[in-house]
């Protein structure tokens, strides 16, 4: 076999069976996109802008009210506007929306009928020369649940409300706005619904390893994408965000001496809008924290928790509220000569309020007289986008508004804060308090379907290993193996996490999530066999395989040879490699096999981003 490089199958192949034409590739050179064009030279030999365009983007065409991206979906590409112009919802599409998307039910369910008619061999990882479905072959795959027109149905747009709505277009002709950058680059889903608003929108869809080899190498597209990385979902998270979610948008709020306009000082914005004024974007450890991590890790607790960033210190004036944007934060307070770790949170959750809401009432809740500092210290895990509010702002802005629910949890979160102060200590058991400590250091809070299993329960049959080894081509893929705490095994296999950093280098996007269950999935199709996911995973749950024919005979790879002017295709001495892991049974409407296959209960899949349901399943136990 022909041994796969990058560009061996282009954006445009893998999803309608054609390559992108080179006149139209000049074509947008000279054009929509000439103002990317100036920095072609500073594109190197082997990956230079017209290749980029050419493989890596594809044009997409839709109609008025067609949905193009669709709030809470994770996607891998990013959106030029090149003709037209779209509208971004902030806010969920009605519940009238429908027209043409593949439900997840269905889908699942041809994936199992198609499982059942597919050839199986008696040998370990058999493949073909492609071995894609005929469904998934040319237009219409049912791995692209974009792919499908979806139309908002009419009458439906007077659901949403209007202040929710802006509008991007083409810009007549000069350079377009771009979308989708984010969730592309961060790995997270979509943060807004985005609609077609004119009758012809046309759109340069660019995969996201394009995106980031144009960031690279162009200056204004780099800057161009981090402020808006920085802002454009400022608002959104701001709206849905735990304590601001009661602010308005309708409601004014006067402008302060310091944030004159052209309009002057007596301009009046929402309550929301001045929030966000205020509010600064941060960030702290790398989008590659996975290498960092296995070197720490080698050097034990102490040294892995030391190399995490510091947010706020323990003991610091409490001057702020903190969000988290994304990734994971550890809460830790001071224990003896060092720091435990007593909670960690993730996205959508705070920390701050407890302290910025007892030093606006002092007294008046027989809390005490006396200000209070941060109670805990908060560190970075891997990479981490926090929002911070300035105190004054919280406690004349936010705390005003606060409803009745989030009052009664504070005064809650308050009455055990100071119960700790006075040496009361967590309420957290020891085994609780462990396990917690193991989690944070393991980094497997960044599972949502992580496998452990109870080594009480668990007689090493290995029912669940056949299992898996039946479901994906006689080959396991995961090992029943792994650390260990309070008699839970974490096992090595994937655990589709929120930030799957082996995402990060994989040059075509053969893993990737799948648009129906949000799983983290290798298309074999367009996987290269470089190893850069499996040395990227954090847990060492991807292996790398090598792959058979029919007869059992390893795949060799073939380069060319070229002899008295003749090209001829040689096989070399090593054979052709795929990446493997854990999919979930994607292609099973019961779910995962090894947990159908346990016959005492003994493994579960659960998710580790919130400690609620493993500490349930382990009393259950």
């Amino acid at each position: 076999m022909k041994r796969p490089k990058r560009w061996s199958v282009p954006y445009t192949e893998e999803v309608i069976g054609a390559s992108m034409d080179y006149g139209i590739v000049r074509g947008l050179l000279r054009g929509p996109l000439r103002g990317l064009a100036a920095d072609r030279k500073q594109f190197p030999p082997d990956l230079p802008l017209s290749g980029i365009l050419r493989h890596d983007t594809r044009i997409r065409k839709y109609k008025k009210g067609e949905v193009i991206i669709r709030q809470g979906d994770y996607g891998d590409s990013a959106f030029y506007v090149l003709e037209g112009s779209v509208h971004v919802l902030m806010a969920r599409l009605p519940t009238r929306s429908a027209g043409g998307r593949i439900g997840q039910k269905a889908a699942k369910w041809a994936r199992s009928v198609a499982k059942l008619f597919q050839s199986r061999s008696s040998f370990p990882e058999v493949r073909g020369k492609d071995r894609r479905p005929e469904a998934e072959k040319g237009q219409g795959q049912i791995v692209h649940l974009q792919d499908f027109p979806e139309f908002l149905l009419e009458g439906s747009a007077a659901d949403v409300n209007p202040e929710f709505v802006a509008e991007l277009t083409s810009g007549n002709g000069h350079q377009g706005e771009t979308f989708g950058e984010i969730a592309a680059l961060s790995r997270t889903a979509r943060t807004a619904t985005v609609l077609a608003a004119s009758q012809e929108t046309q759109l340069l869809e660019i995969r996201w390893q394009g995106l980031r080899d144009i960031r690279k190498y162009s200056l204004r597209w780099k800057e161009m994408i981090d402020e808006r990385y920085r802002s454009s979902s400022l608002l959104s998270h701001l709206r849905y965000a735990q304590y601001t979610s009661n602010l308005s948008r309708e409601r004014s709020h006067p402008l302060s001496d310091y944030e004159v306009t052209e309009e002057g000082n007596n301009t009046m914005i929402s309550e929301l809008s001045h929030l966000a004024r205020h509010t600064q974007f941060r960030s702290y450890g790398e989008f590659t924290w996975q290498s960092t991590f296995k070197e720490m890790a080698e050097s034990g607790a102490r040294e892995l928790q030391e190399s995490e960033p510091v947010i706020l210190k323990q003991g610091n004036i409490a001057g702020e509220l903190i969000l988290i944007r994304s990734g994971f934060v550890r809460v830790t307070r001071r224990y003896n000569h060092g720091e435990k770790t007593v909670a960690y949170l993730g996205k959508g959750q705070s920390y701050g309020m407890a302290e910025l809401y007892h030093n606006v009432n002092l007294n008046e809740d027989g809390f005490g007289p006396v200000p209070m500092d941060y109670q805990h210290s908060l560190r970075a895990i891997g990479h981490v986008d926090i929002l911070a509010i300035p105190g004054p702002v919280v406690q004349s802005n936010v705390i005003p508004h606060l409803k009745p629910d989030d009052v009664k949890s504070l005064k809650v979160d308050l009455e055990r804060l100071i119960k700790d102060q006075k040496g009361g200590g967590g309420s957290e058991s020891r085994s609780s308090a462990n396990m917690l400590e193991f989690l944070v250091e393991e980094r497997a809070i960044n599972g949502t379907a992580a496998m452990l299993i109870n080594l009480d329960r668990c007689t090493s049959c290995d029912d669940c290993v056949r299992a898996c080894s039946d479901t994906h081509d006689n080959n396991p893929r995961f090992v029943r193996f792994g650390p260990q705490q309070e008699g839970i095994q974490l096992t090595h296999a994937c655990m589709h996490c929120v930030d799957p950093v082996c995402m990060i280098g994989c040059p075509t996007g053969a893993i990737h999530r799948d648009a129906i269950g949000n799983q983290v999935v290798i298309n074999e199709y367009t996987c290269i066999g470089c190893s850069t996911c499996a040395d990227n995973c954090a847990y060492d749950n991807i292996q790398m395989v090598e792959i058979r024919d029919k007869g059992g005979d390893f795949v060799l790879g073939s380069e060319k040879d070229e002899k008295l002017g003749m090209v001829r295709r040689t096989p070399t001495e090593d054979p052709i490699q795929k990446a493997t892991k854990c999919d979930l049974c994607e292609n099973l409407v019961t779910g995962p096999a090894c947990v159908n296959a346990c016959p005492h209960d003994a493994l579960v899949r659960t998710d580790l981003t919130g400690s609620d349901d493993l500490f349930d399943w382990m009393s259950k136990s």
